[in-house]
């Protein structure tokens, strides 16, 4: 399973390559090597476009950060009987721009994605590594609520900077 979804994953992102010469070496040697996690899953509808989300989890300059995208199924394009290229494509990327607020040394550590009541959520566990181990800010869990309009989501669980 968790083959499969990289490999969507992956061929999802690729849009350089025609789709008679794209293969997974190609897709692989075009992901930045700060990439750790990517994850598709879950489904959306809005206006008539369909697809799934892809969760990319990446650590860069001693923090980890998080990207969620809306990915299209390329079977809900129009078949309006123009020449149209079916590959799926990333529509929206949402960069959870409030997780930043956490920068500093902050790591995700066991994302996954998740569905409750027919609503796709993604959960980690969040730890700062400047807090003092005692600091109940130290370690938290986020929860983002996945919307069907790409680019829209909600994140739960973060705890207030000191001093706001």
């Amino acid at each position: 399973m968790r083959i499969s979804c990289l490999l969507f994953a992956l061929l999802a992102g690729t849009s350089q390559a025609s789709a008679d010469s794209l293969t997974l070496e190609d897709s692989a040697k075009a992901i930045d090597p700060w990439i750790g996690t990517v994850i598709s899953c879950g489904e959306w509808r809005h206006q008539g476009l369909q697809g799934a989300y892809r969760i990319v989890v990446g650590w860069i300059y001693g923090h980890s950060e998080i990207y969620i995208q809306w990915v299209t199924d390329p079977d809900s394009w129009p078949k309006d009987g123009k020449k149209h290229d079916y590959r799926p494509r990333v529509i929206a990327s949402a960069s959870l721009e409030e997780f930043d607020l956490y920068e500093s040394a902050t790591d995700l550590n066991n994302v996954r994605c998740v569905e409750h009541a027919g609503r796709w959520t993604v959960e980690a566990d969040a730890e700062n590594g400047d807090a003092d181990p005692g600091d109940p800010q130290a370690k938290y869990h986020i929860s983002i609520e996945l919307k069907d309009e790409p680019g829209k989501y909600v994140l739960h669980g973060l705890p207030h900077l000191h001093g706001n």
